[in-house]
């Protein structure tokens, strides 16, 4: 598949990204703590970071982190959240995935949270297997979008995308199709060895402002793609979601996934 380079693909939506995407659950960073066996020590590598959502609370599980990207809006908004919640073991560097050398490692952990499918699959995961050490290894963690949701009122939000972007879901200026690499046989390809997946159940209160915030951070219906459109798309939102429920509040139940790897 081919997208934009990846410094423009979510251009215009960092502020976003950090405001309105939803915390992790606890209960992925204990998974992830027993797995690997994190103690406070070692180096995790977060790749493809965008705003720091897994890098900023794991760092208590790691002697320090780095968190890569290659949009510097990322990166700057990453930066800002570290330092409002006072995490000082944490870098952040304008940096893609393809420049990952020796000189990275070893990590204890290298970590994927909705990112590994915008990247070179079999080339980054090679790159990223060299570079951990014995007894450490790989997460790979997605939280589903409102796309692809199936309750009523993704369902609403979903049309209204589509009225206003087209049918086909967008990745930035281009169009998004799945990987078709399976992403646990590519890390058992890369070296890595009791690969193990599942998901945990979450569910948010969600309401319109949220909603329409959540939207400008994705790669399919930001404020760049809408343009001079937006106080439009944003009144017809409303109206649809207000259709279905007045009180303008939601239930969402994404659930987060997750793949580990030993390597």
């Amino acid at each position: 598949m081919s997208f934009p380079a990846g410094d423009r693909l979510f251009r215009s939506t960092a502020y976003y990204y950090r405001m309105f995407r939803k915390p992790y659950p606890g209960e992925l960073f204990e998974l992830q703590r027993t797995r690997f066996d994190l103690n406070s020590s070692g180096i995790l590598l977060d790749v493809g970071c965008g705003t720091g959502q897994l890098t900023i609370p794991s760092n208590s599980d790691f002697k320090s982190a780095t968190g890569l990207d290659v949009s510097g809006e990322m990166i700057d908004e990453a930066r800002r959240a570290a330092t409002e919640v006072g995490v000082e073991n944490v870098e952040f560097e304008v940096r893609g995935a393809e420049e990952l050398n020796e000189a990275d490692g070893p990590v204890r952990l290298a970590l994927f949270g909705s990112s590994l499918h915008w990247m070179d699959i079999p080339s980054v995961l090679s790159q990223v297997r060299g570079i951990t050490e014995a007894g450490g290894g790989i997460a790979v963690i997605g939280m589903r979008s409102i796309w692809g949701g199936d309750s009523d009122w993704e369902l609403a939000v979903m049309d209204v995308v589509r009225q206003f972007l087209g049918e086909e879901r967008r990745a930035g200026s281009g169009r998004y199709s799945e990987p078709e690499v399976n992403f646990e046989d590519a890390i058992s390809n890369a070296g890595y060895s009791d690969v193990e997946s599942g998901e945990i159940p979450c569910d948010y209160t969600v309401d319109i402002p949220w909603i329409t915030g959540h939207l400008y951070s994705t790669s399919y219906c930001n404020r760049e793609l809408l343009g001079d459109r937006i106080k439009e798309f944003e009144s017809e939102l409303r109206g649809a979601l207000l259709r279905i429920d007045p009180s303008g509040r939601f239930q969402w139940k994404p659930s987060v996934s997750y793949i580990f790897g030993d390597a």
